[in-house]
């Protein structure tokens, strides 16, 4: 996988300007960020245009997608109550390594 086709899933959402310069390194890749609803709500409305960015209502011990999709997990909080719990998550979702 070339970087510009990563997955890339972030468990909270980082400041918007970081969102948007991945988005656009990504040309056929996917940014996906989990966070509160009210977060959630603000992210979308300043990322409304990006095609290729998702902000997901979820947190990091539970996340609503398939098994081995995202070939890049970033936690920019790292401080979570139950971190074994937030390993094993991250461990499901994230791609075999080639």
């Amino acid at each position: 996988m070339q970087a510009h086709d990563e997955r890339v899933l972030y468990l909270a959402i980082p400041e918007i300007a970081v969102i948007r310069v991945l988005s656009a390194e990504l040309e056929r890749g996917l940014v996906v960020a989990l966070g509160t609803d009210e977060t959630v709500r603000d992210a979308r409305r300043q990322c409304a245009e990006l095609d290729n960015v998702m902000f997901i209502v979820a947190t990091p011990d539970d996340i609503p997608w398939r098994s081995g999709f995202f070939s890049r997990v970033i936690d920019p909080r790292g401080d979570w109550p139950d971190p074994e719990k937030v390993a094993r998550e991250v461990a499901r979702v994230s791609a075999p390594v080639a």
